[in-house]
């Protein structure tokens, strides 16, 4: 880890993530509040006080440093006076690799403080844990006869194999077999090229990242109750969404404005390591390991909610092609993720559940991640400022196609996919035939 001693006047550096202190405590009263209405584990006082101490043995250390090199300096006439010489060097030499090992250890404290403030919210979030209902999009089916879950429908056509996949992993990782694999195959192509149409520039993403770029995203790998896989060396882990992999693209850089927004179609696997518990989580709803499409955006600080708002009409154009009810959410402080300004979320109905469950989100960072990742761009009149970014979900797979299974089912046990599939999927309904 670099460490950068020396900048710390209002914005500290570590590593490659940047903290603005000094806007904290500009407006440190907001942030308490903020932290209070999103339920947030964040102790934005601490942080400033850390702060302070901070810049306080910043100055005792520069002293030290100043009083170390003014005595090396000197030029000793006599041997006793040599002796002397070096016998001082030695204890100023020490006091400053004494004052560095705490400045050291303050920074890591001040820090892993810091990185726990969640980003600023918009005021027309709902505070507290409810969400507003924006929209409903088509109509909750009713069957004629009793239905199957998605697990049922599996293992009537062969689709997926979780019992061999935790042989080779563990639980909550599966095999998708027969149409199931195909059917993936397909969403993944079809939510790219819809992307793709709306202006989105196709990429694939590592699936790997450094722990700095994962945090300075709001993500916490370090953090032993979060959700990200940590990789053997501790520097390195697997990604949770490909948001993370596009973000640090342009880290440390600065883009120029006529290039902005800047918008990327993202595929990757995505990586979880809490995948919950009991009926709700079951089968395909919650996996350690799953495929992703991504919209990610950078753009100017006046473009942000226009985009996120263009985020949110892309996926609501492709759920309805996929003939799903949904229902769209405006959702409450306390489930904003620590990144976003704002977020939706979209869900389908689960015939089996019956209820609703999650298959999209579409979240505003403004410039949270741009500060910590050091992400710039150069404004008309040659200005640096930060980019803002906006992500969303355009398809995560095991939930869409769970949703496909349970609402295509018919009575004699054919699943019918709908037509925008037909021509990536290569078929238009599953067939309860015998398979291996």
């Amino acid at each position: 880890m670099m460490r950068h001693f020396s900048q710390v006047a209002s914005k500290l550096r570590y590593g490659s993530i940047k903290f603005d202190f000094k806007n904290l405590k500009e407006i440190l009263p907001y942030h308490i509040q903020n932290i209070k209405n999103r339920s947030a584990n964040a102790n934005a006082q601490r942080t400033v006080d850390l702060w302070e101490l901070y810049k306080t043995q910043l100055h005792d250390l520069e002293m030290l440093r100043k009083k170390r090199n003014l005595h090396s300096e000197k030029k000793p006439l006599s041997e006793d006076e040599k002796a002397e010489h070096k016998k001082l060097a030695r204890v100023h030499k020490q006091e400053v690799a004494t004052q560095e090992a705490n400045l050291e250890k303050l920074e890591n404290e001040l820090m892993e403080e810091a990185l726990k403030i969640p980003n600023l919210t918009h005021p027309d979030v709902p505070i507290g844990d409810q969400p507003h209902q924006l929209a409903l999009h088509g109509k909750i089916p009713k069957f004629d006869f009793k239905i199957k879950d998605h697990l049922e429908l599996g293992a009537l056509h062969n689709l997926f194999d979780f019992d061999s996949a935790a042989k080779i992993t563990n639980s909550k990782f599966v095999y998708l077999k027969n149409e199931a694999a195909l059917i993936e195959l397909g969403l993944i192509n079809w939510a790219m090229q819809n992307v793709v149409k709306k202006g989105f520039t196709p990429i694939t993403t590592p699936d790997i990242c450094k722990q700095e770029i994962a945090s300075g995203c709001g993500f916490q790998p370090r953090d032993p109750s979060g959700q990200m896989y940590n990789l053997a060396d501790n520097k390195l882990c697997l990604i949770g969404t490909a948001e993370i992999s596009i973000a640090g693209m342009f880290a440390e850089t600065v883009i120029n404005a006529d290039k902005l927004p800047m918008k990327y179609a993202g595929f990757s696997h995505c990586f979880r390591m809490e995948a919950g518990r009991g009926q709700v989580s079951k089968g395909l709803y919650r996996l350690h390991q799953f495929s992703k499409v991504e919209m990610f955006a950078f753009t100017t600080p006046e473009e942000s909610d226009k985009t996120h708002e263009e985020m949110l009409s892309i996926e609501i154009e492709l759920l309805n092609s996929l003939k799903l009810p949904f229902r769209v959410l405006d959702m409450p402080s306390t489930d904003l993720g620590a990144s976003a300004y704002r977020k939706y979320d979209i869900e389908i109905w689960m015939p089996s559940r019956e209820d609703w469950g999650e298959v999209t989100s579409t979240s505003n960072c403004r410039d949270y991640q741009a500060l910590r990742l050091n992400s710039f761009y150069l404004d008309k009149s040659g200005e640096k400022k930060h980019v803002h970014t906006v992500n969303g979900t355009a398809c995560a797979v095991p939930r869409v196609l769970l949703g496909l299974l349970e609402h295509g089912q018919k009575k004699d046990g054919t699943i019918e996919l709908p037509e925008c599939l037909h021509k990536y999927v290569g078929f238009s309904h599953i067939s309860p035939l015998n398979k291996a």
